[in-house]
């Protein structure tokens, strides 16, 4: 069983129990985080797609924060004696995927 999720504009494949890095959530690490609605569903036997997902959530818990690895920006203009570099990190949340809901039914 699995779901494709959209988290803050990236599409993720997401399945329970596994752990993946979505960009920087304002969320301390142990909180529980609810991502809805889902893009895709596909539970072994048949998919759902688009607005059949509606109903459908995953329930995360964000495990920690971090940066990634450094990135170099490198300038350069030939002749002008002008060089200039720059690095960046760009932070993520690393969350665990904790369950696959269906929307309960009143």
């Amino acid at each position: 069983m699995y779901a494709y999720a959209e988290i803050k504009g990236y599409q993720y494949r997401i399945a329970p129990g596994e752990e993946i890095q979505v960009p920087l959530f304002d969320i301390s690490p142990g909180e529980k985080l609810e991502i809805a609605p889902l893009i895709a569903y596909y539970d072994g036997e048949k998919a759902i797609f688009g607005e059949a997902c509606q109903g459908l959530s995953a329930k995360a818990t964000v495990v920690s924060h971090g940066k990634s690895l450094r990135i170099l920006v490198f300038r350069k203009k030939r002749r002008k004696d002008f060089r200039k570099r720059i690095g960046h990190r760009q932070g993520f949340t690393t969350i665990k995927i904790d369950e696959i809901v269906k929307a309960q039914e009143a």
